[in-house]
């Protein structure tokens, strides 16, 4: 009876991380929606990069994404959700966005009232770039 109490506690901590790190998913309803990109900051220089033109991140339901500039999509593709223990929530799309929001490393994600940051995920001299809800 000892030894099955000991197996069954050493599987459920085995098991538990793997389970918590899935149910995050790209099903996240406070990611789902449009993003305005507002500012960008970072990079080896530390500036400010303000778009010049309108850039709008769109994450949906079912796991694509799609980037609009000045209303025309120029990117679009699959993105996942991870849980990192160190950094927190972690978006991984399947294509480099734009220069400054490379999709390549992910992005480490905050949510906030109606504010979307994006960190480059493990890049100590990346950028955060900052986005507003919109839909």
């Amino acid at each position: 009876m000892k030894n099955s109490l000991v197996v069954l506690l050493t599987a459920l901590i085995f098991i538990f991380p793997f389970n918590s790190c899935n149910k995050d998913g790209a099903s996240n309803p406070r990611l789902i929606g449009q993003w305005q990109l507002e500012s960008t900051t970072g990079g080896i220089s530390g500036g400010t990069i303000k778009p010049s033109e309108k850039i709008v991140l769109i994450f949906n339901q079912d796991s694509t994404y799609a980037l609009k500039e000045d209303g025309t999509i120029t990117v679009n593709g699959y993105y996942h959700v991870k849980y990192d223990t160190t950094y927190g929530k972690v978006v991984y799309l399947d294509a480099i966005l734009i220069v400054f929001l490379p999709g390549v490393n992910g992005e480490i994600y905050a949510i906030q009232n109606n504010n979307l940051t994006l960190t480059d995920y493990m890049i100590s001299d990346g950028y955060s770039h900052y986005f507003k809800r919109i839909k």
